[in-house]
């Protein structure tokens, strides 16, 4: 194969092969990981139109390198002293999918960018625009030069007009720093194989010529597309070891071999959509049948406990229902400013609890922990058991994080002892959203949270100004909540009553506790409606400021009589009834704390007049109360400055005051 070599020019501004490496720059997920993510998306978004079935194989084996090296022109000699005799390839390859189709020799960028070869091929960065597709080729593709020595080799069939045409081109990102280089007359480290369609030699085309094409793939043992057969396979030669870590008693048992590894990343990443005929049902797509090796990876068959747990939740979010019913499902709206149609849902979240027999982790099986399946090593993992963990992903089916304690769920651990809360989080993609989208040019959901996430896709992060997954998130963490104080006829009850999601006007926190913003962070709230009314005392928050993420400044005002005692206490507001902290603790017990604390009391005035301050003894302040003395012979009008604390977003409080 004929190279060309990217140009050198310094004042193009284009970047090197190392910083194209490095512009993928997740750091958490094992390369093969990200390699499995990429390609399974890749193929996914290249679907044939009303194909019931998507198929990839990855496969893992070894070739000669000298034939190769002979059809690398410019790395020939390089290749052979360096990487001489076998050596590991991966290949992945996919059928029932288009190819990649497109033009590779015209000139017009226009043209070219709706080219799929062109943008897989040449491509650095360039967006994905087919409509629910997993967004940048370009940034996320990094990952097959990472996995070796930066050769990749792309081989393809698709449909034309006049019948079927393969192409086979090869392309090269290395970073020019290293000793390890392979593409020494190039100070960019880019380079591309193929031929010349003409004598300029200007612009490079993939090899045609089925012959050739069968030389090249009979190297690696590969067998070419025929028939009715359309797809890509990706061949990646001179693989590194798939296992990075350096410290060999944490490696996991399927570590040891390449094909386990990366069998356990596409259950990891893609079990919503692998061999699930109910998304085909909802969504309308192909289902997705992976194998490694030519061996299937079928849930409830060969996958492991956690993942079929997480299908089954998927599948309940998906369709809003479920006959296990230990999974509960609930619809989260979110109000203004975010659904066109304010009764439309932003998703559908379906959740429950599991325990270690459920995940086998005892005789006879002896698994290993839910959570070192989701990629945490020994050292990560409490012997609790007691995790919190969110599962999401948009129409693709690729589950974009497991989100652990995270934000998606209450800070308190609600659940039985022993067990994770396991979730599932599945967003109303084609729901139309408000006006303030549609102005950025964002239709519905799904066009929003695509344009989130990064090459990686490993996140939901909202757009500037926009607060449309923080929102979710929170709403989510509060339905999850709700569920728990609701559900008296459960073994894991752990309240009285659904509690109020609105605040009320005598409710603190202020609006956006806990939400700091610079616009925020010194606004106050003024107040002065009664927040608790006795026969013999009374009590009105003034105002309220924010001071820290979990912290709240609130100015109130007692109205005390003449030689008497009171208590101030925290109280939780709940639909029907108020608990204050022992309340709590009758339900919750000790495992789980009151959610509220005061850390500081400062007498402001009394009387209006701050001289007689010092007449009041504030005593036997707690965590959540605090006990007051009016001294003297007259009534007084006291104001307080209290510094109140929360470790929860999930609850509304209130105070109170009580004579003794």
């Amino acid at each position: 194969m004929r190279i060309k070599i990217a140009p050198d020019d310094p004042q193009s501004m284009s970047q090197d092969g190392d910083s194209i490496l490095r512009s993928l720059q997740n750091k958490s997920l094992p390369m093969v990981d990200l390699m499995v993510r990429e390609s399974l998306q890749n193929s996914l978004d290249a679907t044939m139109q009303n194909s019931e079935k998507i198929t990839v194989d990855f496969s893992v084996n070894k070739f000669k390198s000298e034939p190769l090296a002979e059809c690398l022109e410019g790395i020939t000699e390089v290749l052979k002293e360096k990487y001489s005799g076998h050596q590991k390839y991966i290949a992945i390859r996919d059928m029932n999918t288009t190819g990649l189709t497109g033009e590779y020799l015209s000139k017009d960028i226009n043209v070219l960018n709706n080219s799929n070869f062109h943008k897989l091929v040449f491509g650095i960065g360039k967006n994905q625009s087919k409509e629910g597709a997993g967004g940048s080729w370009g940034l996320g593709k990094t990952s097959y030069f990472r996995m070796g020595i930066g050769v990749v080799i792309y081989y393809t069939r698709i449909k034309t007009d006049t019948g079927f045409e393969e192409r086979l081109v090869g392309s090269l990102i290395e970073s020019p720093k290293t000793d390890e280089r392979i593409l020494l007359m190039s100070d960019r480290g880019i380079a591309w194989w193929g031929t010349y369609k003409d004598a300029n030699e200007e612009i490079i085309s993939p090899i045609t010529d089925k012959e050739e094409i069968s030389n090249i793939l009979n190297i690696f043992g590969i067998k070419q597309y025929r028939e009715e057969e359309t797809g890509t396979t990706i061949i990646i030669p001179y693989v590194n070891d798939l296992y990075q870590g350096k410290d060999a008693e944490t490696r996991m048992p399927w570590e040891y071999k390449d094909k386990n590894m990366i069998d356990m990343a596409v259950q990891r990443w893609y079990i919503p959509r692998l061999f699930n005929p109910h998304y085909e049902e909802a969504i309308g797509k192909s289902v997705l049948e992976c194998s490694v090796d030519s061996s299937p990876i079928i849930p409830q068959v060969n996958t492991e406990p956690i993942f079929e747990i997480f299908q089954n939740l998927y599948n309940a979010a998906l369709k809003k229902n479920s006959k296990d019913e230990e999974i509960t499902v609930e619809d989260i709206y979110l109000g203004s400013n975010a659904m066109k149609n304010q009764k439309n849902p932003v998703g559908t979240v379906a959740f429950k609890e599991v325990s270690k027999e459920e995940l086998m982790m005892g005789p006879p099986h002896n698994k290993k922990s839910a959570m070192e399946f989701l990629g945490y090593r020994d050292s990560e993992v409490n012997e609790k058991h007691n995790y919190k963990i969110m599962a999401y992903s948009r129409s693709p089916g690729m589950i974009v994080e497991y989100d652990v304690n995270g934000e998606w769920f209450p800070k308190e651990v609600i659940q039985k002892e022993d067990h994770l809360l396991c979730a599932f989080f599945v967003p109303n993609s084609a729901g139309e959203l408000s006006r303030i989208f549609e102005e950025r040019g964002l239709k519905n959901l799904e066009a929003y949270l695509r344009s989130t996430e990064n090459a990686d896709h490993a996140n939901w992060t909202d757009e500037d100004g926009l607060t449309l997954v923080k929102r979710t998130k929170n709403y989510t963490s509060r339905a999850i909540m709700q569920k728990y104080q609701t559900g008296e006829d459960k073994a894991n009850n752990s309240a009285t009553s659904a509690l109020s999601r609105k605040f009320g006007g005598i409710l603190m926190p202020p609006s956006g506790f806990g939400k700091v913003s610079s616009s925020k962070k010194n606004k106050q709230k003024k107040e002065t409606t009664n927040l608790s009314r006795s026969a013999k005392s009374d009590l009105s928050v003034l105002n309220s400021a924010i001071k820290s993420d979990s912290e709240v400044l609130i100015n109130i005002r007692l109205n005390l009589r003449n030689f008497q005692n009171y208590k101030v206490f925290i109280q939780i507001i709940t639909q029907d009834q108020k608990m204050d902290f022992h309340g709590w603790k009758k339900i919750m017990g000790e495992e789980v704390a009151f959610p509220f604390s005061i850390k500081n009391i400062n007498v402001v005035r009394v009387n209006e007049s701050e001289k007689m301050a010092d007449d009041l003894l504030v005593m036997e302040q707690n965590l959540n109360d605090f006990i007051i003395e009016n001294n003297i012979k007259k009534n007084l009008s006291v104001e307080l400055e209290l510094l109140v604390k929360t470790t929860s977003e999930s609850f509304i409080p209130g105070i109170a005051i009580r004579a003794i």
